[in-house]
């Protein structure tokens, strides 16, 4: 009842008190992806246009980056971008404000600041427009999965935040309807305990990361935990593996939906039900798969993902190299959908540290809440070596090495207690493996024995 009550009546006045965008985008996009190709297409070139004339004529860097001859070679045939440079995550930490839009007062736009997926932190700033289409996306590949307006989720996250005013506590209870496991601190109690609110509770959905799902559904398997029915399970953040979805849905009883997405940007892509294929967010994005020398991949090749946000005008993020490897095919899916296929996705991949006292930490977790803690700390690896023994690799500008080098091992202290050793080394920067993949937390305990 009331989920009803939140879905057709409270749900929609809050949505038309914030300005009726993230409702209207959602039923937009939920009609629109079942469009041609080519409209899809020419929608989004247009759009394209918008954000490219926008970017040059108000945002500083842009005005110093482009030639006024390469913008309208691209504004006249918007599919040769590679006309115009690459913004790498340096020049977005470099820039100085210069990012920002001359037709927008920066205090009026919206901060965030990332670091968990990438181990690279980056202050952001978008639009209130922006944010409400981004919600708008976000119910959409919710939608998918099985959620609807009202919904009660289960999340797991790490350090999830807690409503502390009146509006936040009427929202939470009335609208965004998600409780958390800290995944901050994994053991038998917490898993117990959230495990048990999402059956009390009757939850109909979980949304985490895929290795902090997997975990949970690993404890209720070895625990023999009554798992209550779900409508369907999200996961990202961080790349799923075939054996963890295996799993989590064996132990659940319900499909893993799969989603790409970025703080930088939003979301990226979302698995679709009916084909199990990860579908690009092409009316909000163009993605770009490129080689070394920036020029483009053929279609199902693979490549540095490069993605062109179309909603943010008051910080555009123009051809920016999230950090991610993957491969894009134009071949039309089965489903029906009008819309390009992620192919393959490389990176992404985090491991769980082990506290002293037996629990689990999530690694992509704890590098986020480092990251986005200490000033000057701009990339981040973390490798735990023992039980009471973690090496650091840094790199760090703008501070003396001493006091960020401090203040990273106070907050490594403050997740696994005085007892643990950290060890500090500074350096230029973090090189990918072979394969292309950033592995930013390192477990080298076999947990099964530690």
């Amino acid at each position: 009842m009331l989920d009803k009550l939140i879905q057709h009546v409270a749900y929609p006045l809050w949505d038309f008190r914030e300005g009726g965008i993230r409702l209207k985008e959602y039923r937009r996009l939920h009609q629109a992806q079942w469009d041609l190709a080519a409209e899809r297409r020419r929608y989004q070139q247009d759009r394209l246009r918008s954000i490219l004339t926008h970017a040059y004529e108000t945002v500083p860097y842009y005005r110093s980056a482009w030639s006024r001859n390469r913008l309208d070679t691209v504004i006249r045939d918007p599919g040769r971008l590679s006309g115009l440079p690459v913004l790498c995550k340096k020049d977005v930490r470099n820039s100085r404000g210069h990012l920002i839009s001359d037709r927008t007062r920066a205090g009026k736009l919206i901060g965030a600041k990332t670091g968990g997926s990438t181990g690279v932190s980056l202050d952001v700033r978008f639009d209130a427009r922006c944010q409400q289409l981004r919600n708008g996306a976000e119910m959409w590949a919710n939608d998918m999965a099985g959620w609807r307006p009202g919904t009660l989720v289960g999340a797991l996250w790490g350090s999830p935040p807690i409503p502390a005013t009146l509006k936040e506590k009427i929202r939470s209870t009335f609208h965004d309807r998600v409780f958390y496991l800290d995944t901050m601190h994994l053991d038998l109690n917490s898993m117990g305990d959230f495990l048990q609110q999402v059956a009390g509770r009757h939850a109909k959905m979980l949304f985490g990361h895929a290795h902090s799902l997997y975990e949970l559904a690993i404890f209720a398997r070895q625990n023999s935990v009554a798992i209550p029915e779900l409508d369907g399970i999200v996961a990202t953040s961080m790349m799923l593996l075939d054996y963890q979805r295996n799993a989590i849905e064996a132990v659940f009883g319900t499909r893993v939906t799969d989603r790409y997405g970025c703080e930088e940007v939003g979301l990226i892509a979302c698995e679709a039900p009916e084909c199990g294929v990860k579908h690009l967010n092409t009316d909000h994005l163009v993605v770009e798969i490129l080689d070394e020398a920036d020029e483009p991949v053929a279609s199902g090749e693979t490549g540095r993902i490069v993605l062109t946000d179309l909603n943010n005008f008051g910080m555009p993020f123009i051809r920016y190299d999230v950090g991610d490897v993957g491969a894009v095919s134009t071949e039309p899916c089965d489903c029906g959908r009008g819309l390009p296929c992620l192919d393959r996705l490389v990176g992404r991949t985090a491991d769980y540290f082990l506290h002293p006292d037996g629990s689990r930490v999530s690694g992509v977790s704890l590098v986020e809440k480092t990251l986005t803690a200490i000033d000057g700390l701009e990339q981040l690896q973390l490798i735990q070596e023992s039980p009471r023994r973690i090496s650091a690799k840094a790199v760090a500008t703008g501070r003396s090495e001493v006091q960020v080098s401090d203040e990273l091992r106070n907050a490594l202290a403050a997740a696994f207690g005085d007892g643990m050793t950290a060890d500090v080394e500074f350096v230029d920067r973090l090189d990918r493996s072979a394969s292309g993949k950033y592995r930013f937390a390192i477990c080298r305990i076999d947990h099964e024995h530690a």
